[in-house]
């Protein structure tokens, strides 16, 4: 799906489960031209809701913190905070911080006040 926007990868993601609601991560990947790594990031996103841990770390990015930062803060890893980030990225189909934070606050997930 080289130079298709995210909106019309999502679509097609979302139309395709419909569809295959048991789809492998081989096919998806093969739909979308993607590593299965990818493919089963983009399979989450479509399929599960942000969790209370990923707005937990939106509050952290909202405030400013690295990976390494948010890691310290939670207890996790960082490669575990990169691999949540781009989870959540994915979810909220933004490739940046800044983006996934604005549009959490614009959907109402967190709020603007930064001592949440």
């Amino acid at each position: 799906m080289t130079g298709s926007s995210r909106e019309q990868v999502r679509e097609t993601l979302r139309r395709y489960l419909a569809q295959h609601p048991d789809a492998t991560l081989k096919q998806i990947a093969n739909l979308l031209g993607v590593s299965r790594q990818r493919a089963h990031i983009r399979k989450q996103a479509i399929l599960q809701p942000i969790t209370d841990h990923e707005l937990d770390i939106l509050h952290y990015v909202q405030r400013g913190y690295t990976n390494m930062e948010i890691a310290e803060a939670v207890k996790r890893s960082h490669r575990t905070i990169k691999s949540q980030l781009n989870l959540i990225f994915a979810k909220l189909n933004t490739d940046n911080r800044n983006h996934a934070v604005a549009l959490a606050i614009e959907q109402g997930l967190i709020s603007l006040d930064k001592s949440n």
